[in-house]
């Protein structure tokens, strides 16, 4: 059987996600009133408890005041045993349930749901579901008859998911999620296969799989216009998103070319000739070898000392991927070994266009032997210091997408490509994933997959979604834009990775489109250029578009610690880092209409340009509030719609008021530092204090940036809060950076701390009390605590405080 790594998650491991707190927090136990079940036709309510309630053949678990798992046997044997999808079903909030003119009734302080008693098997007719939507009573009536890979019934969606962006062009229809405008959801998970970490999955009995009134598993969401109140609710039941890695959250590259360690040398010059931040290098498929598809031997051509080359690479502060392709070919000197060794079952896939002399294999996944001898062909890979995969499988042109046939050859097994599973209710891909994320767990690493994946609401605690293979188009670059805050929506799915530049039909971009699609990479959860020896790199283009990559590139890597923090709340709250409008503003009819906007956190709005010219007007929609544009310092007051014009050095960024951005302190912008370059102890903080009323906090959150220590807690934690109010004449903003919490290794005693702090015309600035002299940016720079620079165009006051102990509050107050 495979080894598997412990699990983060609860049910095998002591920390408990901050993420569900909420829903598991534990109430005295001296309120609750016993209650017998099965009573006869009518009773009185009873008071508030957390058991089970068995009605008949009818079992309904109260998960939190908005989630509730409805679960119908006909034999009355009930699965307490966890899913590939659902790891927890915490029993902590309290409901009163009674019987009147024969329905059950369970009420909790947000729904009453009703089920006809001894009405046998969940429908539309004999459940009923009241709550509040918008201020107005609903009554839900759910269904159960689930699609393909979907895992609910569509009815007003909002967001979707798709397994992929192959071949797209534009806009296309998304599947569904757990998110509705009608305020709820029902997941049906009857025919998901049980698992528990650490163990190999099982399918449901074959009765459950034949006969869908026999048995049912489902959970009611009802989280009326509360979204994200339904995210978190997704989290608690399915376990957290992990927190990537740091540097996943700067720049990668990847390009589909043969490279070769000259390439390499020659792509490195350029970047740090003009201090441009790379995190992350992609390796294509062609270090490959016999054939450079699905070859499980190295190509020492391009690859003539594997383990010296990536040594090399690593010294620059790389982080390297590798591609992978599933299934192997019947000429790889690997094939004879592995097919021994499952006694000749892997399956055969018939001859692919990579190589057509030869016959394709796929392995049977959910095969404990199959599985262990696929992860063992990666070892010689992992062996020369490879860092994490890139599951690009789906290697041949698959079932879903109208081919059952490829040049003669069936695929026997149920997949995307040429692996598969034979086991029912196992998705192959998400199963893959798992297995690949897995394999960085036991490594000691944080584990995560890039890779496709098929609307399985487990996949957030693995997945970094591969869209890839797009055309090259403008209305492509749009559709990614709202690609990602719908997969959020719909799946709380944190980490969305597109082919920025787009893969098909483009490897040389116009000078327009080359920026435009940099600027959307920055502002995305992952950044990733790729394309089909395609040029993707700002001087591959003219002086002017370089200039523009070039900014953009070291903005992103400046962007690291806000990006790492929003992966920490998606990992604690269950909500994305991009954000539909919809998830802030539920109640704003306009945030339902302007998809291509999103927002990155809930400090900055992002509207993405998707249009040609060396200037373009975007009709940007405005929430209600005060927003600073990011990069013209320019103000706009919501709700309202404004057109915003922008050039290739800036786009339409704006960040609301109060809002607080954490930044590497220009280390990226003026030295060309990765996150691993970076000092992890000097920390930027842009402020937006201007306007009166002003009112905010976050918390930064730091670790080693790398390791599993974060699951034991291993993790500092520091407050930072903004106030701006009238006081007589004067306007007076004041930021405040806490005490620090918590410790992790490696973590230094002392923070340096830059200020940007976004206020007009201070007369008075004052640090922990002492008032610091207006200067120049250098003296506010080098002689911190002494002066502050004020930036009259940019309407910024800039300061530095050095040396401040973890323990210890700065406070920074600017007067004006």
């Amino acid at each position: 059987m495979v080894a598997l790594a412990p699990s983060p998650y609860p049910e095998v491991h002591p920390r408990t996600p901050r993420s569900i707190a909420p829903a598991l927090r534990i109430l005295s136990l001296a309120t609750v009133t016993a209650l017998a079940f099965g009573m006869a036709n009518s009773s009185p309510a009873q008071a508030a408890t957390f058991r089970p309630v068995i009605d008949g053949g009818a079992r309904f678990q109260v998960i939190s005041p908005t989630l509730v798992r409805m679960e119908y046997a006909q034999d009355r044997k009930f699965e307490n045993r966890t899913t590939i999808n659902v790891q927890y079903r915490p029993l902590k909030t309290p409901y009163e349930t009674w019987t009147k003119d024969g329905y059950r009734y369970i009420k909790t302080s947000k729904l009453t749901l009703r089920y006809k008693q001894g009405s046998g098997h969940f429908t539309p007719q004999n459940v009923s579901v009241t709550l509040k939507v918008a201020g107005q009573t609903t009554s839900a009536h759910p269904r159960w008859d689930v699609q393909g890979d979907n895992l609910v019934v569509p009815h007003n969606q909002l967001g979707g998911w798709r397994r992929d962006l192959r071949d797209v062009g534009g806009k296309v229809k998304l599947n569904p999620g757990i998110l509705s405008r009608d305020g709820w959801q029902l997941v049906n998970d009857t025919r998901t296969a049980l698992w528990k970490p650490d163990s190999w999955p099982v399918p449901r009995a074959p009765q459950i799989l034949k006969d869908p009134t026999f048995y049912q598993d489902g959970y009611f969401f009802g989280y009326g216009h509360n979204y994200k109140q339904g995210l978190r609710d997704l989290a608690t039941i399915t376990g957290p998103s992990p927190v990537l890695p740091a540097w996943a959250f700067g720049n990668w590259y990847s390009n589909y070319h043969a490279f070769t360690r000259d390439d390499y040398a020659t792509l490195m010059r350029n970047f740090h000739t003009r201090k441009v931040p790379l995190d992350v290098l992609v390796v294509d498929t062609d270090y490959k070898a016999p054939n450079r598809w699905n070859g499980w031997n190295w190509n020492k051509k391009l690859w003539p000392d594997p383990q010296g080359e990536i040594r090399w690479l690593k010294s620059m502060g790389l982080t390297l991927a590798f591609n992978t392709h599933d299934g192997i070919n019947d000429n790889d000197p690997k094939y004879a070994i592995v097919q021994k060794a499952v006694h000749n079952t892997l399956a055969p896939n018939g001859p692919k266009y990579w190589d057509p002399f030869s016959l394709s294999y796929g392995f049977d996944m959910s095969r404990p032997d199959h599985a262990k001898w696929f992860l063992w062909l990666h070892e010689d890979f992992e062996k020369a210091g490879t860092d994490f995969f890139w599951f690009d499988y789906g290697s041949a042109p698959t079932r879903e997408e109208g081919w059952a046939v490829e040049k003669g050859w069936v695929n026997p097994l149920p997949s995307t490509g040429v692996n598969g599973v034979t086991m029912p209710g196992l998705n192959a891909e998400q199963w893959q994933t798992y297995l690949y994320a897995d394999r960085l767990r036991k490594q000691g690493k944080r584990g995560f997959s890039l890779s496709r994946h098929r609307g399985q609401l487990g996949e957030r605690r693995n997945n970094v979604h591969f869209t890839g293979d797009t055309l090259t188009t403008w209305g492509t670059m749009a559709f990614e834009a709202e690609f990602t805050a719908a997969e959020g929506a719909a799946m709380g799915l944190p980490y969305v990775s597109h082919d920025i530049g787009g893969f098909k039909l483009g490897n040389v971009l116009t000078n327009d489109m080359y920026v435009r699609w940099a600027q959307l990479g920055v502002f995305q959860p992952i950044n990733r250029p790729h394309g089909l020896q395609a040029k993707r790199l700002p001087w591959e283009y003219s002086p002017a578009a370089e200039k523009a990559g070039v900014h953009f590139l070291k903005l992103r890597d400046e962007l690291v610690p806000y990006l790492y923090n929003l992966a920490w709340e998606a990992h604690m709250t269950g909500v994305p880092m991009a954000r539909a409008l919809y998830l802030n503003y539920p109640e704003d009819p306009q945030a339902y209409v302007h998809n291509t906007q999103y927002l990155l956190g809930d400090d900055m709005l992002v509207a993405p340009v998707a249009k040609p010219g060396r200037t373009a007007t975007t009709e940007v929609y405005f929430p209600a509030g005060t927003w600073r544009d990011y990069f013209t310092g320019k103000v706009y007051r919501g709700p309202a719609t404004h057109s915003i014009t922008t050039n290739w050095m800036t786009m339409p960024v704006f960040v609301r008021e109060g809002g607080i951005i954490t930044t590497l302190a220009e280390q990226s912008m003026r030295d060309g530092k990765n996150w691993k370059q970076s000092r992890k102890n000097l920390v930027g903080l842009q402020v937006n204090a201007n306007v009166v009323g002003a009112r905010n906090s976050t918390t930064i959150y730091q670790d080693d940036g790398q390791s599993l220590d974060y699951w034991q807690g291993k993790v500092a934690r520091t407050s930072v809060s903004v106030r701006t109010v009238r006081q007589g004449r004067d306007k007076v903003a004041t930021v405040t950076v806490g005490r620090t919490t918590g410790s992790f290794r490696g973590q230094a005693a002392t923070r340096d701390y830059a200020f940007q702090v976004y206020f007009d015309n201070p007369r008075k600035v004052t640090l922990n009390g002492r008032t610091l002299q207006a200067g120049t940016y250098e003296q506010a720079r080098r002689q911190p605590g002494r002066y502050y620079y004020y930036d009259p165009l940019q309407h910024t006051v800039f300061v530095c405080a050095a040396g401040v102990a973890n323990l210890t509050e700065s406070q920074l107050v600017l007067w004006g």
